[in-house]
């Protein structure tokens, strides 16, 4: 009917095509994030109120819809993720299991009797109500660094304790160990000056 008129039809149609790749691709992305919406609601590798890290992205998961996942950050931020790009990415749920570990490294100085700050390590450990009896707590030695003994403190707390139970014992330890002549070192570096003449140079 166009061409009966005297219009020009090739325009037309090529500006129609245009219109549908771009319509199809916009499609594609949309059914992609739905699709992915059902896979995630179908086998459920987090649920809302689980706390993950997504990719880059970590927070508490606020709500799972057909296209996007919302995450609540530690600083309050709400992040929208294409569920496609969930699906896509390296899941780490903090939340599934319910016990966690606490892991704690204090790099000590060289002259630190190794009893001793293992006993302060598992003293102060076990004063803090939200430590597990078991598994026990447990304090050894992870490795031997440049300008320090590396000393590990690992105990096990319930899932929602873990944040609270890291920084409680993060201070607890560095007052026991104050209170026991126990020093945190720190990389540094030893300049020794040579005397040109004393030594015969």
């Amino acid at each position: 009917i166009l061409a009966q008129l005297g219009v020009d039809t090739k325009n037309f149609a090529a500006l129609v095509s245009i219109f549908g790749l771009a319509l199809s691709l916009s499609l594609q992305s949309t059914l992609s994030n739905l699709f992915a919406g059902m896979t995630i609601l179908t086998t459920k590798p987090f649920i809302a109120g689980d706390r993950v890290k997504i990719g880059d992205a970590e927070g508490v998961i606020m709500q799972v819809e057909l296209f996007y996942t919302t995450m609540l950050t530690a600083d309050n931020k709400t992040i929208f993720i294409p569920n496609s790009q969930v699906t896509e990415a390296k899941i780490l749920n903090y939340s599934r299991q319910k016990e966690r570990r606490v892991d704690i490294n204090l790099g000590l100085d060289y002259s630190t009797p190794t009893e001793l700050a293992m006993r302060v390590m598992l003293e102060t450990a076990r004063a803090d109500e939200r430590v597990l009896e078991d598994p026990a707590p447990s304090a050894v030695i992870s490795a031997y660094q440049d300008s320090s003994i590396l000393f590990s403190l690992r105990v096990w707390v319930k899932t929602e304790d873990y944040s609270n139970t890291l920084f409680g014992l993060n201070a607890s330890l560095r007052e026991a160990f104050e209170k026991n002549g126990i020093s945190i070192t720190y990389n540094h570096l030893n300049v020794h000056i040579l005397d040109e003449k004393k030594n015969g140079i």
